[in-house]
């Protein structure tokens, strides 16, 4: 965070945050009748880590994520009733052992990737979480939360930065011991339903192979090949049963959830979603089978695969739900905790199969604040080539056309956008609120559309990819929502880097740009990327370019903002984490000092104490207003100013 040593320090806080409200001054704006200007604290600290609601694997207690007093929480409750245990561990994720006595998380403090694995006590809440892994300079992983009475396991490249090992603790003693050592190519474990180790996935040359361990001889045999383009998840393995559970699009565009026969080497799917990939599975926190899958087509689902609870569940539901997630469930699923989505609002609740009654654990859409946001539009809309791309739009509360647009592109490039209610924690939300239509597309390469949508990247990161994004905002154009002359670009990582490209390649489009953590010179960013991101290396060289190529050295050189920077004339803005191991400070550096030698407008906001994620709220409200601020003397939109109250909740 910009941190305060002391108070004679609180005078270059203030300068960063400080600022009266600003009205807007676009054409669009200026007289509308335009919603309560939200403060922006209630989009980054007031929501922080709200809800994720987990039901423990004994079905006995349920945790939850919020706040407390100024300190993100996760809150422990049993289901019986009674006070929360309220922990303080900053914004780790906790989730359940198998226990359902121990939580879990991983704690990444300085932003640099190299995360440790601590373990909370519910028999003694107020201790200091214990730390398994205080092992500076590695990398540690939850693998598993162990079985009922058994030992968590975790991987860690704590011997060879490149190579994950397995690694077991007890939960009651905090012992830990080594399990499996990584042969040298191994880039996934794959767990037995048993809670022990049951198969892996090596990488050879230009294929994958799953091979599955003998218990008794503790040998491991090959039992299924694919290419590493292929998506192929596996996630779970029943040794006795002779089957294995993945995600797999093997001779089909989508990819489904299928049971694979290790004898036989067969699939059998088990669900397909006619329009797009399965992305997620839950499974059975005590049998270890498969529960429910998620998918995501225009609003989120997931599909229970005991269709007649599906249908009991479905009718459970609010009739003001337009779209719902199964989180967890516990031993037999016998409870499962759901995430309901109202348009504006959401619904935390427990679904308890024995009675057939849904409770309500947590429920926002009374807040009147809500009333302010607006809905989140799913579109459609073709390429200049005729690929079909999908996205959402998220327009201000105003009848007056057209707007001033941000175009907001998520990092990757193998990621994409999901719909989400009107709700505080979106950035879609805060900058509608302040008055621009937010579009946000889901281009070429992203994932869950499919292997036709995927592969139309191929060499195409720096090409198609950004074209895509400019052909949704000529259709906005088209449709008489945006003003082509108020247009902004912004995005992290890979989303930096569009916004970057969209000022180098097609001068005069965009008014100005946000690039946060963006990819800078994609050469220098192959050639750096953490050790351990080894298993997903070759799609780095098929979509971008292997430098040991000659020829893609060039061509990947050709396409780094870096060395486009002459053709940059709009405003920019850019924001980077100094302990970034994915976009390193240096390479951010180089950008603006370029582009400040040639004379061009960049501003460049720095922390210290962050990596590839700005995580801590103090910081994500110096972000964003200073993103508001610099959006509003681009496209003339509004902004909040600064509670100055908030200042005291910093002060030493």
């Amino acid at each position: 965070m910009v941190s305060i040593a002391s108070r004679a320090c609180l005078f270059g806080l203030v300068s960063l945050l400080a600022g009266c409200a600003v009205s807007p001054t676009h054409p669009s704006l200026r007289d509308a009748d335009l919603p309560e200007l939200i403060p922006l604290r209630k989009f980054v600290a007031d929501t922080e880590r709200s809800g994720g609601h987990q039901v423990s694997p004994d079905g006995s207690r349920v945790l939850w994520y919020g706040v407390s007093g100024t300190e993100a929480a996760t809150f422990v409750r049993r289901l019986d009733g009674g006070d929360p245990a309220v922990f303080r561990i900053g914004r780790n994720f906790p989730f359940w052992a198998a226990d359902s006595r121990h939580l879990i998380f991983e704690d990444d403090q300085r932003g640099d990737e190299n995360t440790q694995i601590g373990l909370l006590d519910l028999a003694r809440p107020a201790a200091a979480p214990r730390m398994l892994t205080p092992w500076p300079g590695s990398r540690s992983q939850v693998l598993h939360a162990g079985a009922q009475s058994g030992r968590i396991l975790f991987t860690s490249n704590r011997r060879d930065p490149a190579l994950f090992d397995v690694y077991g603790a007890d939960p009651q003693s905090g012992q830990v011991e080594p399990v499996l050592e990584n042969p040298g190519d191994v880039i996934q474990w794959v767990m037995d339903v048993d809670g022990s180790v049951g198969a892996r996935v090596r990488q050879q040359d230009d294929y994958r192979i799953l091979q599955v361990m003998n218990k008794a001889t503790r040998t491991w045999k090959s039992v299924y090949k694919w290419s590493p383009f292929d998506i192929v998840r596996p996630l779970r393995i029943d040794r006795v049963g002779g089957r294995a559970w993945m995600i797999s699009n093997i001779g089909r565009d989508k990819a489904a959830l299928v049971e694979l026969s290790v004898a036989q080497m067969r699939e059998r799917v088990l669900y397909a979603h006619p329009s797009v990939d399965v992305m997620q599975v839950v499974f059975d926190a005590g049998s270890g089978v498969p529960v429910a899958v998620r998918a995501d087509p225009d609003y989120p689902q997931s599909i229970l695969l005991d269709a007649a609870l599906h249908g009991e569940l479905a009718q459970a539901v609010p009739k003001d739900i337009v779209a719902w997630r199964l989180r967890n469930a516990d031993a037999g699923a016998r409870h499962l905790a759901l995430e309901l989505y109202a348009k504006k609002g959401v619904i935390q609740a427990l679904y308890d199969r024995a009675s057939h009654t849904l409770t309500t654990l947590s429920d926002n859409r009374d807040d009147p604040a809500l009333a302010a946001l607006s809905d989140m539009l799913p579109i459609r809309y073709s390429a200049a080539d005729g690929l079909p791309i999908n996205g959402y739009l998220t327009l201000p509360k105003t009848a007056k056309r057209p707007l001033p647009m941000l175009v907001w592109v998520h990092g990757g490039p193998w990621s994409r956008n999901t719909w989400q209610p009107g709700n505080f924690d979106s950035v879609g939300q805060l900058f509608a609120n302040r008055g621009y239509a937010v579009l946000e597309v889901n281009y070429r390469g992203s994932l869950g559309y499919g292997r036709r949508h995927l592969e139309a990247a191929v060499g195409e990161l720096g090409g198609r990819v950004q074209q895509d994004i400019a052909d949704g905002v000529d259709w906005a154009v088209r449709s008489g929502l945006a003003d082509p002359a108020r247009v902004a670009i912004g995005g992290r990582s890979f989303g930096g880097y569009s916004a970057l490209m969209g000022l180098a390649q097609q001068p005069g489009r965009y008014a100005c740009a946000v690039d946060i953590v963006g990819v800078t010179d994609l050469l220098k960013a192959v050639e750096t990327f953490p050790p351990y991101w080894k298993a997903s290396m070759p799609m780095w060289y098929r979509y971008a370019g292997d430098p040991a190529r000659p020829e893609d050295r060039e061509r990947l050189r050709a396409i780094s903002p870096l060395h486009m920077t002459a053709a940059i004339a709009a405003p920019l803005l850019v924001v980077q984490g100094a302990s970034d191991v994915r976009v390193i400070k240096a390479h951010s550096d180089e950008l603006v000092e370029a582009l400040r030698r040639e004379g061009k407008p960049v501003d460049y906001l720095v922390f210290p104490d962050e990596g590839h994620a700005i995580r801590r709220w103090q910081n994500r409200l110096v972000m964003y207003r200073k993103i508001e601020d610099f959006l509003a003397g681009c496209l003339g939109g509004r902004s909040s100013g600064f509670d100055f109250y908030q200042l005291g909740t910093w002060l030493p």
